[in-house]
């Protein structure tokens, strides 16, 4: 796979908040009302409740009530790449992708809060849930791109001026993107934090050299 001036960025289109939009060829489900025999290979598990930009009806929320959020559900619908271009006088492009990773591109059983302050500006916390899954895309030229779909730890919040939650409601805020590698990942010589060897075991001789000090060394971040 060749990353060179690719900036992995991702759009999401049809984004509800408390949903997001299925494709039409699998609708979303109660899974209290369908067996697992007739979830399997069908895509449903990947589907979110649609939400349509135009459906009434609000929640209200004060200072003094907030809201508890449970189970929420966000579906990526379109993949864009932002490819960084060579000239520094050009603007970067978006580039379209098409997924490849199978039925495993939503995130689900996400619970958090929202709260309001005086001045009518609500702010979500996220806490928990199935909040990220690695994802790839491919674009048109073949190269390959994995990327972290996520929400997790989001601080989000509104504009001033809200007493209530509707689905046009837009939330703007920061999240943490997980490590890729955890702490017992190995890399191509066996060597890792938690596990694995503690330097390249095909250099006995001069495998604590300062030179592979740096290799040697696995930290991880969290």
């Amino acid at each position: 796979m060749r990353f060179r001036n690719l900036l992995v960025a991702f759009l999401i289109v049809c984004l509800g908040f408390l949903g997001a939009c299925s494709d039409g060829q699998a609708k979303a489900y109660d899974p209290k009302t369908i067996t697992y025999d007739e979830i399997v290979n069908t895509g449903l598990a990947n589907k979110c409740p649609q939400i349509n930009e135009f459906t009434r009806g609000s929640i209200d929320i004060s200072p003094d009530q907030p809201l508890a959020v449970v189970d929420m559900c966000l579906e990526p619908e379109e993949y864009f790449v932002k490819e960084e271009p060579v000239n520094k006088r050009k603007e970067a492009e978006y580039i379209q992708a098409k997924v490849l990773t199978r039925d495993t591109t939503s995130l689900e059983q996400i619970r958090g809060s929202i709260v309001a302050d005086e001045e009518g500006v609500l702010t979500f916390k996220e806490f928990d849930g199935i909040d990220f899954q690695i994802i790839t895309v491919l674009l048109p030229g073949g190269d390959q791109v994995p990327f972290f779909f996520t929400i997790k730890k989001l601080i989000a919040q509104t504009e001033p001026g809200f007493t209530s939650v509707n689905s046009s409601t837009d939330f703007k805020g920061d999240f943490k993107v997980p490590s890729y590698r955890g702490a017992s990942f190995l890399d191509p010589k066996g060597r890792g934090l938690t596990s694995g060897y503690d330097n390249a075991v095909a250099l006995p001789a001069g495998a604590d050299n300062s030179e592979y000090t740096r290799s040697n060394l696995k930290k991880q971040t969290s």
